[in-house]
C-alpha cells in the first residue's frame, strides 16, 4: 500500500510541470531543426525561404515541423528563445524521404 501512495504522488508531481514555451502538442510531437537568421531576416530549409519577424539576425532559431502524411504538407513553427515568432502553415514537403522513419 505504501508503494501505491508513492506512485500516485510521483504522478501528481509530473502533472505539475509547466513549460510555457510548449503551447500545444504540435510543439511536443514534432520534427526539429535549427537555422541561423541571415541579415535579411530569412532562413532556408530544403530550398524554401521563410521570413522571421521577431528574431535578430545572426541568431539561431528553432523550426518545429508537424508533417501530415495524408496530404504531404507540414506546419512550420519558428521559435526564438521560447517565443513563437512565426507560423507557416501547410508548406508542401518536397523531400518526403527525410521525414519518414
Amino acid at each position: 500500500m505504501a508503494s501505491d501512495s508513492r506512485f500516485k504522488s510521483g504522478l501528481f508531481d509530473l502533472c505539475q510541470i509547466k513549460d510555457y514555451a510548449l503551447s500545444s502538442f504540435k510543439d511536443v510531437f514534432c520534427l526539429r531543426a535549427k537555422r541561423k537568421v541571415d541579415p535579411y531576416h530569412k532562413i532556408f530549409l530544403y530550398n524554401l525561404k521563410f521570413r522571421v519577424h521577431k528574431a535578430p539576425f545572426r541568431e539561431e532559431v528553432e523550426l518545429r515541423m508537424v508533417p501530415e502524411e495524408e496530404t504531404a504538407m507540414a506546419e512550420v513553427r519558428i521559435w526564438y528563445k521560447d517565443i513563437l515568432t512565426d507560423v507557416n502553415s501547410r508548406i508542401l514537403i518536397l523531400i518526403q524521404s527525410s521525414f519518414k522513419t
